[in-house]
């Protein structure tokens, strides 16, 4: 950043885009789920952008540590309201080793392509994802076919 934009900017960028969001929102998400709103609610969906907003990373370590504690507490495996409950976007990170974090743990069929406009250049985003190596069938899924199946529209 320019000098004089940094004393003015500095905190602001560190507590949104660039770290602060992110772990707002994974931790908001964790509290839905141990707060029971799942379960109440079986039938919401909830979109986490930014490849899952950091919580691919977490996954494993924060899956191990609340199914302990949860186990009493909630109706289903702490895991299974990520499957259930969850959409993952890859808005704004076209990196390739982040989208395998989504899909190996959470699956294919919940993933889907967003590019953050106006935050993130659109080219940029889609020109990744055209070069994405995966099969066609996952490429349509993330594509296009997920979105159809959770907002009930046809493209």
């Amino acid at each position: 950043m320019r000098p004089e934009y940094q004393k003015e900017f500095q905190d602001q960028v560190l507590s949104i885009s660039a770290y602060g969001w992110h772990q707002e929102v994974v931790t908001q998400c964790l509290r839905m789920i141990t707060s029971g709103v799942f379960d109440r609610y079986p039938k919401l969906q909830i979109i986490l952008g930014h490849m899952g907003e950091g919580l691919p990373f977490f996954y494993k370590r924060v899956v191990e540590k609340m199914s302990e504690v949860t186990k009493k507490s909630l109706d289903k495996p702490f895991e299974q309201y990520f499957h259930d409950n969850f959409w993952f976007t890859t808005s704004a990170f076209p990196q390739t080793e982040l989208l395998d974090l989504p899909l190996k743990y959470i699956g294919v069929d919940r993933v889907m392509f967003a590019t953050d406009y106006p935050f993130a250049n659109m080219k940029t985003q889609t020109d990744w994802f055209r070069g994405v190596a995966l099969p066609r069938e996952a490429k349509e899924k993330i594509a296009f076919r997920n979105a159809e199946k959770l907002f009930g529209i046809k493209v």
